[in-house]
């Protein structure tokens, strides 16, 4: 969807207003994991310069780790997620063949599937985890 919309006022107007309706997890999951995925656009191993989801959705940086901050993001403004229970983790997906970020909430994993969220017991079927992001690094993003 937001990778359809050219101009970068409109791709904010769009997730603007996305994020004012009252939506279950799934749908907020579908309408990040809709958003086709683009080549690496940011150095997620350094968290201190990771752009916001404003900057994602502005410079079109649509790739696995900023479809990540996306959803994550957008879970914690519509209050369905706490960033004080995160933890990030850099990921190396089986199924895709793709390097990029993903997140736990201590329950669910997020962005190793598309459309959906992956229990602990299955998340060794998906991925082999790189590198834990420590919180103290994402100060940007729990404040």
């Amino acid at each position: 969807m937001l990778d359809t919309i050219a101009n970068p006022q409109q791709r904010l107007t769009v997730w603007r207003n996305f994020k004012k309706q009252d939506l279950e997890l799934e749908k907020i999951i579908s309408f990040v994991g809709s958003i086709k995925t683009t080549e690496r656009a940011f150095d997620f191993y350094a968290p201190g310069d990771w752009p916001t989801s404003w900057e994602i959705i502005s410079e079109s940086m649509f790739c696995h780790s900023g479809k990540a901050i996306l959803l994550h993001d957008t879970l914690a403004h519509m209050g369905i997620l706490d960033p004080s229970t995160v933890s990030w983790f850099v990921a190396d997906n089986f199924e895709f063949g793709q390097v990029g970020l993903a997140f736990s909430d201590g329950v669910c994993y997020y962005n190793i599937l598309p459309n959906q969220t992956v229990k602990r017991q299955e998340l060794d079927n998906y991925i082999r985890v790189l590198e834990k992001i420590k919180h103290n690094k994402l100060d940007k993003y729990n404040s």
